[in-house]
């Protein structure tokens, strides 16, 4: 009985033993008190998750492989982690980054890779971020919410102009000559600034 009292004794011992060493270890990822110094997220954010309220997963994230890629790319959105170091097993949920590409003004524009949600009635549409291609817009027929969830329904092309007719010019060489051109940004808020406009069929 004395043998099996110290037995028991030990492994209570090195169980303790472990608990505080292990959490000793224990580094948090983020913070409850925004004030505390640790320059660490404030948890149950944004900042802490994509999948969370107001970030670019909210809504979608229905497993715990798409919470552990909300929590690397909120990180990667906010600087503290690089591309490099997100897992390459949800690396393709990463928007490309914006890079200048030539405008047909000869200035230079910043690439609006992405999906787009439409005002009043308009469906939303994805646009590749590469202006002047055949193909480059994509739309979703039946998609109203900015989350291109539903097949492509069809293809049109965007063009970077400065005026209706440098649009209409743009549109007719890539035989679109029905002279339906119209600045992207009117339907598609988000596009406001990127100086596309949509050739119709």
């Amino acid at each position: 009985m004395k043998h099996f009292l110290i037995l028991v004794m030990v492994v209570v011992l090195v169980g303790s033993l472990a608990a505080v060493v292990l959490g000793a270890d224990e580094v948090l990822s983020c913070t409850t008190d925004p004030e505390d110094g640790s320059g660490l997220p404030v948890c149950s954010t944004r900042a802490d998750n994509e999948c969370y309220e107001g970030g670019s997963m909210a809504g979608k994230c229905d497993n715990e492989w798409l919470w552990k890629a909300g929590w690397e790319i909120a990180r990667l959105n906010d600087g503290r982690i690089t591309l490099e170091e997100v897992n390459p097993e949800w690396r393709f949920l990463v928007p490309p980054p914006a890079e200048p590409v030539a405008s047909s003004s000869g200035g230079q524009s910043v690439s609006y890779a992405g999906c787009y949600n439409a005002v009043e009635s308009f469906f939303d549409i994805t646009y590749s971020g590469a202006p002047n291609v055949a193909g480059n817009i994509s739309l979703h027929a039946l998609s109203y919410d900015g989350t291109c969830s539903t097949p492509v329904s069809d293809n049109t092309v965007a063009v970077t102009a400065v005026s209706e007719a440098e649009a209409r010019t743009a549109c007719q060489g890539f035989g679109r000559p029905l002279g339906f051109e119209l600045p992207m940004e009117i339907y598609w808020p988000g596009l406001a600034g990127s100086g596309l406009w949509v050739c119709g069929n």
